[in-house]
């Protein structure tokens, strides 16, 4: 697997540069400190190896929220623009965005609709 934006990437636990791995189910590895991410359903999964049990927890209930709630409605396109006005969809054409996890993912599917490079 080639990650388009490898070298914007680092351990979430040493801080040092990732490279990609050879086990196609843990795409990405940290040559410091020996630790492997793995790729489920397309996502890397890069979280901090010390995250709380409590922290999983909530990351878990949300994934039954999305699964429950997982269509993007007319007026959500049309209240993202406005959000990002003056900059329209035009703005995100061969574009490096930074996904921070912060929601569904509803403004992350519009972005790459609108011809974005990499999605980070």
């Amino acid at each position: 697997m080639t990650l388009p934006a490898l070298e914007l990437l680092r351990c979430p636990d040493c801080r040092s540069s990732l490279e990609e791995g050879r086990d196609a189910g843990n795409p990405i590895r940290c040559p410091s400190c020996g630790r492997a991410f793995p790729l489920y359903a397309g996502v890397l999964d890069i979280v901090p190896s010390d995250v709380d049990s409590l922290t999983r927890e909530t990351v878990q209930q949300f994934g039954a929220s999305w699964k429950a709630h997982d269509f993007l409605a007319p007026y959500q396109e049309r209240q993202f623009l406005d959000w990002i006005s003056p900059m329209g969809a035009e703005a995100f054409k061969d574009a490096v965005v930074v996904e921070a996890g912060c929601g569904k993912g509803r403004h992350t599917f519009l972005m790459a609709g609108y011809g974005v490079k990499s999605v980070l």
